[in-house]
């Protein structure tokens, strides 16, 4: 599934729907910070609540929604070369996510890399890396291309029914 998200985030990049993310980022000469949510509740969505534009995303998520994975939110997540998102936190710990690396520059080792509370982490293509973003995090790309990943929010699996979002 990674090479078939990777492909189709190229194509969702190259006909330009991805949107610049404005929150938390501090750019190293013109850094940048797209995105596009495929499913989520704000998003234009086909009869299957899915993004019209990315089949293969709305599939995998349908795929995990019928194993019963509580998903929020997924989309694709873009940073660009000499970029640096700002120490943040999400807005509640009721979530946790994943991110799924499509495209994560190899060299030098560590340029695109994450810190979560004092633990710093990089992504791997083909890989999750999971966590709860109601910590301090932030993210660095020292790297000379963009780094991509797939994420997944999903409601925290300890989290009661009645007390989800």
């Amino acid at each position: 599934a990674t090479s078939e998200l990777k492909r189709e985030f190229e194509l969702m990049q190259a006909g330009g729907h991805l949107r610049r993310q404005t929150e938390c980022i501090s750019s190293y000469g013109g850094g940048m910070w797209s995105f596009l949510e495929v499913w989520s509740p704000w998003e234009d969505r086909t009869a299957d609540d899915c993004a019209a534009a990315a089949p293969v995303a709305c599939r995998l998520v349908q795929r995990l929604q019928s194993a019963g994975m509580p998903i929020v939110r997924a989309g694709y997540s873009a940073v660009d070369a000499g970029t640096h998102l700002l120490r943040h936190t999400g807005t509640t710990n009721r979530v946790l996510k994943w991110h799924l690396g499509l495209h994560i520059p190899a060299m030098p080792v560590g340029c695109a890399q994450f810190q979560i509370a004092n633990e710093s982490r990089t992504w791997k293509e083909g890989q999750i890396l999971f966590f709860d973003d109601s910590f301090e995090h932030e993210v660095w790309n020292r790297c000379a291309s963009q780094r991509v990943v797939f994420q997944i929010v999903f409601h925290h699996p300890d989290l009661p029914l009645k007390a989800r979002l």
